[in-house]
């Protein structure tokens, strides 16, 4: 009877850790002291040490602890210059990291999968209501989500609609883009989870509307791609490969003159999304002119100098970061280069701190695939690449970002069991498309 009310007890905080970071209409509404995230964790955690104080010492805790012990000492000493931005973001990272790492700890430890599947199948809702309120944020405002980032009486405006319809920041588009080829999985093989397919498509298209709606023009870019290579998937893997190359071939010797043509005719078409239209027209121009545009002139070539900057302040200082034995301009580091997360964590923190941090990233995905059966490993993965890759173009540090990767799109797997007897069973004969 202990057990069973400790198990619920710990679904509980996990609800309210998703509730806190998913749903937005709900905790921008309710009081300070219930609706901060942060006091769910540290309940989290005083739970956790309490009653399962094993969870925080497992292989993927410790490689977070020792990671962690890493940047207190490189920031206490060798790194003491390094900007506020820098040490804020590295920080609330492996915050919110460890706290997603636990939960899924716990719920490996646990094996409380069937508890697990349900409190996935309540954040898939939230999710859904938060991209419907997204939606209608857009209509009202199509440009809140960029004037987020500015200071003015119009970004006042956009922020305060934001928090009245409860409408998504900028990170969850990533989550969007996660769930896309996670859902097609389920579209493919919807016995599993007896829902209709017509229903899921509907939840597809959901995803993808609330991206462009959104107007980030990489994630448009990224949910697109992502679609397709869902959508390709063969039985076979061979056969999946062999596409995916073809496909790749095809879109390599395609004249550059057709892009550009197609570019600037889909920016014509979707002037009603000024964002989106203005990065069309940016893209054509850099593609037109082999990427010879000056970067003041140009969006794309702006965030494309920003690579060549970075590779040139690694060099500088390799193995501890840019800022180890730096001088007055920390090894010429620009906090532009913090729009690029990968290519920023590397300037940054070396190969040293960067070989710490993926080994984190590796770890916990090998050890999610061995839990894993069937073919839903080939869509888990993609949607694992597409929150990773893109930190290439984008910053990923968020905990809905990091909670999707540790928690939500590792959990989805178990949904199946909701429609089964025996929690401890899932289906592994299931018509693999």
């Amino acid at each position: 009877m202990f057990k069973f009310k400790i198990e619920y007890y710990f679904r509980i905080i996990i609800m309210l850790l998703m509730i806190t970071t998913y749903l937005p209409i709900v905790y921008y509404r309710l009081p300070a002291y219930i609706g901060s995230h942060h006091l769910w964790v540290i309940v989290w955690a005083i739970s956790l040490l309490l009653f399962n104080p094993k969870i925080l010492f497992g292989k993927l805790m410790l490689l977070i602890y020792f990671y962690a012990l890493f940047l207190w000492i490189m920031l206490t000493t060798a790194w003491a210059q390094m900007n506020e931005w820098n040490i804020t973001s590295l920080w609330n990272e492996i915050y919110v990291i460890a706290v997603g790492a636990s939960i899924i700890t716990y719920i490996n430890r646990t094996k409380d999968y069937m508890g697990f599947a349900k409190i996935i199948r309540f954040v898939l809702i939230f999710i859904l209501i938060t991209s419907v309120l997204t939606i209608i944020t857009t209509i009202i405002n199509p440009m809140y989500i960029r004037l987020n980032f500015v200071e003015s009486f119009d970004a006042d405006m956009a922020r305060q609609i934001m928090y009245s319809y409860g409408a998504a920041n900028i990170f969850m588009t990533v989550v969007f883009t996660a769930l896309v080829p996670i859902l097609i999985y389920y579209y493919k093989n919807n016995h599993l989870i007896n829902y209709k397919k017509w229903i899921i498509l509907i939840l597809i298209s959901l995803c993808i509307i609330v991206v462009v709606r959104m107007q980030v023009f990489a994630n448009i870019l990224f949910v697109l791609l992502f679609t397709v290579m869902a959508f390709i998937s063969a039985k076979n893997r061979k056969r999946t490969i062999i596409i995916l190359i073809a496909l790749s071939l095809i879109v390599v010797s395609i004249p550059n003159n057709v892009y550009v043509k197609t570019l600037n005719n889909l920016s014509k078409n979707t002037s009603n999304l000024e964002e989106v239209s203005f990065k069309m027209t940016e893209l054509a121009v850099y593609i037109e002119k082999g990427g010879q545009v000056n970067h003041s002139d140009n969006a794309v070539a702006g965030r494309a100098e920003r690579f060549p900057m970075l590779l040139k302040v690694f060099k500088n200082s390799p193995f501890l970061g840019c800022f180890f034995q730096n001088d007055i301009t920390n090894n010429g580091y620009n906090p532009l280069g913090g729009h690029l997360y990968w290519m920023n964590k590397l300037a940054v923190t070396g190969i040293i701190g960067f070989i710490f941090f993926l080994s984190i990233i590796i770890v916990f995905l090998k050890n999610e695939l061995n839990y894993m059966q069937g073919n839903y490993r080939y869509y888990f993965i993609l949607a694992m690449l597409s929150i990773l890759s893109y930190g290439i173009f984008k910053n990923l540090g968020s905990r809905e970002v990091w909670y999707a990767y540790f928690i939500i799109i590792p959990g989805i797997y178990y949904l199946p069991l909701l429609n089964k007897k025996k929690e401890d069973i899932i289906d592994n004969n299931e018509n693999n498309k």
